[in-house]
């Protein structure tokens, strides 16, 4: 799948950056039916281990450099499987095992894989978090619905957080929000352009199910990247 997916993206132009693991992977699903034989194996240290050494490194060496591979994505929101962030009886992973864990995915990264490596934090305050992994940029999610104050808009967040060592690319901003009737996709991306980001990625470009979570969020209308994307050649060009 892997292979077929960076051929189609090396047909079209495109790179990918693939995300490893998501956080309901690591939640703990202890009482709840099995829908996989593994779905526990990174609940414990071996299980662990055994992953990285018999999965993701013979992956990384196979897909080594490859021109359609712009990063490897060691999680998907991690926090809401460790409880030092989410208080919820799924997020049972501790902080530390989880660190030292991602850590070492990314020196196999860099080690093996020749291309840069991120963690996808479920939100902009959290990113300081996993500044000493190694981390080639760090990443991050937006959705209003996570803004504390719900007022202060991706905008002032960006300009409100310290200073970072590493590029920041925003990996989720959602298409739109029908909760948030201020939000505003264009302007998020203005924002992300003004505040000097690495990049940021549209949640979501295929339509999601009508009975969803995300709904409310939609798809990516490619008329209106167009839009932004015309205004903003055009400001270059004033410029």
């Amino acid at each position: 799948d892997v292979a077929a997916a960076l051929e189609l993206a090396k047909r079209n132009e495109l790179k990918l950056c693939f995300s490893l693991m998501d956080y309901l992977w690591l939640q703990d699903r202890t009482g709840k039916p099995a829908e996989h034989a593994n779905e526990q194996v990174l609940q414990f240290a071996a299980g662990r281990e055994g992953f990285l050494h018999r999965v993701l490194i013979p992956m990384f060496r196979e897909f080594r450099e490859h021109p359609a591979l712009f990063a490897w994505e060691i999680a998907n929101e991690p926090e809401w499987a460790i409880r030092e962030f989410h208080r919820q009886p799924a997020a049972k992973m501790h902080f530390a095992d989880f660190r030292a864990f991602a850590e070492e995915i990314a020196q196999a990264v860099h080690e093996f894989a020749g291309v840069p490596v991120t963690l996808g934090s479920a939100s902009l305050t959290w990113v300081r978090a996993w500044s000493e992994l190694g981390l080639d940029f760090y990443q991050a999610h937006y959705y209003p619905v996570q803004d504390p104050s719900r007022k202060s808009g991706l905008g002032r967040q960006l300009a409100c957080m310290p200073l970072l060592d590493k590029p920041l690319w925003l990996g989720e901003l959602p298409a739109r929000d029908d909760a948030a009737s201020g939000y505003s996709l264009k302007r998020s991306l203005t924002d992300c352009r003004d505040a000097g980001l690495f990049g940021a990625a549209v949640w979501r470009w295929t339509a999601p199910e009508k009975t969803g979570s995300d709904a409310h969020l939609g798809s990516v209308d490619p008329e209106v990247l167009a839009a932004w994307n015309s205004t903003l050649s055009s400001r270059n060009a004033s410029a």
